[in-house]
């Protein structure tokens, strides 16, 4: 897959994956999941990333929604760094005991100690970018849940801070994700989501429509509370002369 040279840095890119046939499924609702992909640019190398990315600036996702962080490094010094240790102070509002360290590019080890995560990658020896640039990047993913009493606008913030050997940190952007109500609608033999964001809300809010077609349809409400209708075409084996 690629992606356009004009996309702007920081576009959520939907994708969704659907198990078929569904007919005889005696839980259909569970064969559809998909997720929002932000587009990342290598002006940055050392950054970090949380999917899903939410919807809109806010980043809203439903209660309850497990979030997965990646957490990239890069040497563009000009020497190999034989130590690099990240260091990641989890946001409060995370269920601590839903934590799973999925992996890394490289061999390390890793402990949290009541919310302050540390990874460490000794001895990786990692290239510096002018010497070794494919060579020169290294990553380590995880992912955690929020807690269930969580109220709706609660929002999720993470910051990692990344140490090449004995220099000062390299600090990463800061993700942010809210909680939210997001609703899916799955009319007949279409898969159609619709995402409302902010919610609640008070004056206007976005509200996002994504299908399996790619498309999207994105209206603004500007008035509460919210009136809408969706068109969807029929089916051929549901069409009437």
């Amino acid at each position: 897959m690629t992606i356009p040279v004009n996309t702007v840095v920081g576009t959520a890119l939907p994708f969704q994956a659907t198990i078929s046939p569904i007919v005889g499924d005696v839980a259909p609702g569970d064969n559809v999941d998909g997720a929002d992909m932000t587009v990342l640019s290598s002006y940055d190398p050392n950054d970090k990333a949380a999917t899903p990315a939410g919807i809109g600036n806010s980043g809203d996702i439903a209660p309850g929604t497990r979030l997965t962080y990646k957490i990239r490094f890069q040497n563009t010094g000009n020497f190999y760094a034989t130590d690099v240790m990240l260091r990641d102070t989890l946001d409060v509002d995370f269920d601590q005991s839903t934590l799973e360290v999925i992996g890394g590019s490289h061999p390390f080890t890793w402990h949290n100690d009541f919310g302050k995560l540390a990874f460490e990658f000794r001895n990786i020896m990692l290239p510096d970018s002018n010497t070794n640039e494919p060579g020169s990047h290294g990553h380590v993913i995880y992912r955690i849940t929020p807690k269930s009493t969580l109220p709706l606008g609660t929002e999720l913030t993470n910051t990692a801070h990344i140490y090449f050997d004995f220099n000062s940190a390299i600090v990463t952007n800061t993700t942010l994700n809210t909680l939210a109500t997001l609703v899916a609608v799955q009319p007949g033999r279409n898969n159609i989501h619709l995402g409302v964001a902010p919610n609640p809300f008070n004056g206007s809010t976005m509200i996002r429509f994504d299908n399996l077609s790619g498309e999207n349809t994105r209206s603004r409400s500007t008035t509460s509370p919210v009136k809408f209708c969706c068109k969807t075409k029929a089916s051929p084996a549901n069409s009437t002369n």
